[in-house]
Formats: structure tokens, sequence, C-alpha cells
């Protein structure tokens, strides 16, 4: 009967997921809109030790000095005990871990804890970087549209620094190795189909694309409102929208130098650009943005 039916469902068993991403916000917001598309969420407090060099404000990426991102590194790790903890108080049935936590991955699987690996960068890089270093040439890679220039090898074999807890030698990769039978990317079938069947015979592993977990609009952002009059404005495919997230700072010249390619394209190819600096909560040079602004005037035509 309906009323059956009805306590039948009542009665089974909830599977529960506990999510653990780097302490980075968009590695954060990927977490946290995956789950709120499966599932309610509650949020749970990771007890992170405090040291004299690493002041709370400094506890996640969001304004960190990049000279600091080591000691976080190692403050992170060091919650290990307090992460053991929550994994025995809630006991969930499957672990959704980050990038630089595999040693999260081993204390869950050591308590019988099914673990899977969510990789936030996108199907293509870490194609063609397995590749890399399955096979130690990119000769071999099957699309050769994704390529490096000589500048930009590296070597994927040599140590990590600063150095992961409980990471194997091959500590990029053995991430996959350690997820339990799957592994989630942020991807579309759509766009890098042929990168995740890839990447899924490198790790021997079925990798499961979790679409492109993007946010719902704030409406009431009056910021967010400002920027859509001003898109709304412009032709369609005649904007492009450059990040760097919130790990990396770049240097007055590196600005500098994207500012004036920028400029290139402009005269060249399209219309105007905006350029969005954010101001950096550590010293860096008085009056960094002014100085900027009048060194990018003297190299680039208006």
């Amino acid at each position: 009967t309906r009323g059956e039916v009805s306590l039948m469902e009542k009665e089974q068993p909830k599977f529960s997921i506990l999510m653990f991403p780097w302490l980075a916000y968009s590695h954060k917001q990927h977490g946290t809109d995956l789950h709120i598309a499966t599932a309610s969420i509650d949020l749970i407090e990771l007890q992170v030790p405090s040291l004299p060099e690493l002041p709370s404000q400094f506890h996640t990426t969001k304004n960190l000095p990049p000279n600091l991102l080591p000691i976080l590194l190692q403050v992170f790790q060091m919650s290990s005990s307090s992460f053991s903890e929550i994994l025995n108080a809630l006991k969930p049935d499957l672990l959704i871990y980050d990038f630089f936590q595999p040693w999260a991955a081993k204390l869950a699987l050591s308590q019988g804890i099914p673990s899977v690996y969510f990789a936030t960068s996108g199907a293509a890089p870490f194609s063609f970087f397995y590749h890399l270093y399955t096979y130690g040439t990119t000769t071999t890679f099957p699309y050769q549209e994704l390529y490096l220039l000589d500048h930009e090898k590296v070597d994927l074999r040599a140590p990590v620094e600063p150095k992961v807890e409980d990471a194997d030698e091959d500590f990029a990769f053995g991430n996959f190795k350690l997820s339990s039978d799957i592994v989630l990317v942020k991807s579309l079938r759509g766009v890098e189909g042929k990168y995740i069947d890839y990447l899924s015979a490198l790790c021997q592993k079925k990798v499961v694309p979790t679409g492109p977990i993007v946010q719902e609009p704030n409406d009431k952002d009056e910021g967010c409102s400002e920027i859509l009059q001003w898109l709304s404005k412009k032709e369609r495919y005649s904007t492009v929208f450059v990040c760097f997230g919130s790990e990396h700072f770049l240097s007055k010249e590196q600005i500098l130098e994207i500012a004036k390619g920028w400029n290139y394209v402009k005269v060249t190819l399209y219309g105007p650009f905006g350029f969005l600096l954010r101001r950096r909560p550590f010293p860096l040079k008085m009056h960094f943005h002014q100085d900027f602004l009048t060194g990018y005037k003297k190299e680039a035509s208006f």
C-alpha cells in the first residue's frame, strides 16, 4: 500500500559522504556545489593547528602571501588527527578527497571507508601530464593540440616541494591509484570526452565527469548585477574572462606584460578590455596600482 511504501522509504539507511577539499576557495566551492547537487550538506569544523608564523586569517589560500603556502600545507597536514576523529565520529560511507591529501584517503581506507579522488583541474591537463609521467615524453600523446614549450617542461619525477605527507613517489598521480574504482573529474563529456577516455585508460579507473559545477547566480549581489549589465551590451563571443585563482599573485612585470598583450589584441582584433586588479593584503610596493597604470600608459597605446 501507499503507507507501506512510505514507511519502507523512511526506513532505508542514508548514504553519507564526507567531502574533504583543499583549503582554497574554488576547491571548497566545487566540493560544496557537488554535495548540494546530490544531497543536503552539513559543515564540520576541522581543527587546524596555529603556528606563530601563520596567523589564523591565513588558514586558507585567500590573500595568502606565496611564501606562506608551504606553512599552510604543513599545518593542514598537522590536522590529520582532527580529521581522523571526524572519520571515527561520522563513519561515512564514502570519502571524496582532494589533491593535497593522499593521507586522508589512506586514513579512510585503514578504517574500511572507500575513497574517491575529485580532480578539479579538468581531464585534458591531467591526461596530458599523466601520459608524460608514464612514458617520459609527450611526442606519443594522442592529441597533439596539447604540447609544452621548451621552457615549460618539468621533471614530474623530481621530489615535490613542499613535502606532502603520505605521498608516494608518484604523488600527483598516486591519488588516482588510491581512488576506489572511480575518479571524479570536473569536466563534461561533450567538451573533454576524448581526454576523459584517455585518462581512464591511463589510470585504469572509470573517470566520471561531474559537469562544470557552476554556482547559481546571486541576484542580490549589486556588483554581479553591474557586471551582467556591462556584459549585456557586448556582442556574443566578444568577451573572455581570465582568472588566475586565489593561490597565485602575478608580479608587476607579469601583469604589465599581459596587459601589453591584451592591448595588442585590442588594437588588431577586438575592442577595449577591462583589467581588474585585486589589492594585496600584504606589503608589495606602495602605490603599486598607480605605478602599474603609469607604466602601462607609457608602454601601450589607448
